[in-house]
This record gives structure tokens, sequence and C-alpha cells, in this order.
């Protein structure tokens, strides 16, 4: 893989444990292996903690490939309540904002590195911003600022969405980590409640 010419820089890996579960199809080992090839050095490999089962979830420190970069499902989760005005979140956001530091601590046993928390809110698989502040779904910790949908709102309406957008965009920025947001999220783009648009 020509990863200079193609400019490709990362490199994700959806359900990103089955790689370290799967007893036939991957070898962890040799995926590590390849993944120090000379060419391939500068290339940022990241995972989903997540497998095919809530068994199989690992995050941080858990996760054994050390210099991976991880989805960090805490960090959106705990911004999306905050946001949205659920209490007592006050000491979870320092610390997702802080880099995670129970997920991937910086102390010698363990070594990890803040850059390695991938902090998002909203991702490819999920509701984008708009649709989070547009449509009520406790699953979600979506919130619809009182009015459902995003056809015919009330301007009153729309400033209060346009400023949670900014809420959001603000804590994903200021956050320690790597921050990944949607394009089009800065545009205010709807999948229409959706919740999977690929």
């Amino acid at each position: 893989m020509d990863t200079e010419s193609e400019r490709i820089y990362g490199c994700p890996h959806p359900l990103g444990v089955t790689i370290i579960d799967s007893p036939r199809a991957y070898n962890f080992a040799v995926y590590s292996k390849d993944a120090s090839k000379i060419e391939l050095l500068g290339l940022r490999l990241i995972a989903e903690p997540w497998g095919g089962d809530t068994a199989s979830y690992m995050m941080g420190r858990s996760y054994p490939g050390r210099n991976w970069h991880q989805c960090n499902d805490h960090f959106r989760d705990t911004v999306r309540s905050f946001v949205k005005g659920d209490v007592s979140l006050i000491d979870e956001l320092k610390r997702r904002l802080y880099g995670s530091t129970d997920l991937f601590p910086d102390d010698i046993a363990n070594a990890c590195r803040r850059w390695q928390s991938i902090n998002y809110i909203a991702s490819h698989d999920g509701p984008n911003l708009r649709d989070l502040v547009s449509f009520t779904n406790d699953s979600f910790r979506s919130w619809n600022c009182g009015f459902e949908g995003v056809n015919s709102v009330p301007a009153d309406i729309f400033a209060l969405r346009k400023q949670q957008i900014r809420n959001m965009f603000c804590l994903l920025m200021l956050s320690n980590g790597t921050p990944m947001f949607v394009a089009g999220d800065e545009f205010m783009q709807t999948q229409r409640g959706c919740s999977n648009s690929l």
C-alpha cells in the first residue's frame, strides 16, 4: 500500500476487538507486525472498542494494541448527556475533557497517551449533530430542544439548536485527545432522523 501517494493518514477498523478475539480470520500478532512496516509507521491505526457482543468490549488500557487510537464512546455519551441537560455529570465531563485518564492513564505502568483517545460526538454510523438536537431518542442521548423534526422549525428553537451544536463542537475541540467529527456537521447537515445513512 502506497500510503503517501494515496494520502492515507489513518486506517479505521470497525469492530476492532474482533481482530483480537476471532480464532480464525485475524491474528493480532501478525496485524501488529504489519503495522510496524516502514511504509506504515506514520499510519494511524484506529479501533472501535466493541465487537460482535458486549462481552468483547475493550477500551483504553484493556485494548492490547498499545499504540492504536481508539474511538472513545465514553466521551461521546458524556458530552451528549451533558449538553442535553442530564444532571450530575460535571465530574464525568471533566474526566472526559481532560483526556479520559481513567481509560488512558499516562503513567509508567500503562504509558497511554491522550492522543490515543478519538473524541467524537457523532460518527458515520449514528445520528449527526443536527439530528441530535432535532429528534428526541433516549438511546442516542438526544433531545429535540422542544420541537420534533427539521421542517418548519420555530426561530427560537432553531437558534437554541445552533447554540447546542456550537456547545458540542466547543467541548470536542477543547478536550484532550484527537477530535473527530462528521463532514457536514459544521454546516448543520441532517439525515432527517435516520441513524445510519452511509
